[in-house]
């Protein structure tokens, strides 16, 4: 694809894992919101962490990005907004993050 160009339908590009969905034109920018909403509710030090992991798994061979996973994992299982989490979800209410 990267080195033909052609071009690839929007059933074909969710078929083979290009996107993962398409909606129609006229509900793109509301689906575009709904999935920004949802984004902007999660806390926002794991959003940011998460984003990072993903850059460092681009950039860095496989045992840099394990090593940086490894200490993600400690550093949020430690954070406040992990316990906020797991309380919010006990009490079955939305939880309520640190803004970052």
């Amino acid at each position: 694809m990267a080195l033909l160009g052609d071009p690839v339908s929007a059933a074909e590009a969710a078929r083979i894992g290009l996107v993962s969905r398409v909606v129609p034109d006229g509900d793109l920018a509301l689906e575009a919101r709904a999935i920004a909403t949802r984004i902007a509710a999660l806390a926002p030090g794991a959003t940011a962490m998460t984003k990072r992991l993903l850059a460092t798994a681009f950039d860095h061979d496989l045992d840099t990005a394990l090593a940086a996973e490894a200490e993600a994992q400690g550093f949020a299982g430690s954070h406040p907004d992990h316990v906020e989490g797991l309380a919010a979800f006990m009490e079955k209410r939305t939880p309520s993050f640190s803004p970052e």
